[in-house]
Parts: C-alpha cells; sequence; structure tokens
C-alpha cells in the first residue's frame, strides 16, 4: 500500500515551500503511538502565504501603472 501511495508522484503547490507526496498514509497506530499527522501545510499558512503573494502582485501592478 505504501508503494503504489510513493508511486502516485509528488505534488508542488505554489502556495507551498516543500512538496508533499500526493497520497499519504498514515495509521492510527502511528497517530496514538508517535503523534504523527500528514506532512502538510496548515490551511491558515497556505491562506496567509497566498494573501502575501496577492499583495505583492497588487504592488507591482500599481507600479507598472505609474510608469
Amino acid at each position: 500500500m505504501i508503494k503504489t501511495a510513493k508511486e502516485a508522484g509528488i505534488y508542488q503547490s505554489r502556495y507551498m515551500s516543500q512538496p508533499v507526496d500526493k497520497i499519504q498514509i498514515v495509521t492510527v497506530q502511528e497517530i496514538i503511538e508517535s503523534q504523527k499527522r500528514l506532512d502538510m501545510r496548515l490551511s491558515l499558512e497556505v491562506l496567509k502565504s497566498a494573501e502575501k503573494q496577492k499583495e505583492v502582485k497588487q504592488t507591482q501592478l500599481e507600479l507598472f501603472r505609474e510608469e
């Protein structure tokens, strides 16, 4: 099952700094015993990153208009 999940490949979002496996497997045992979680950014972190990129683009547009 883990091998099949790895074969699905890697996902790279423009809002996340690190690529992650498209399919990740975490067992209930791993969650309970090792506090393991899925390797992904929290949605709030992604939202903040997207908002920052939007601000940068808006500033660039304003600078372009002034020329």
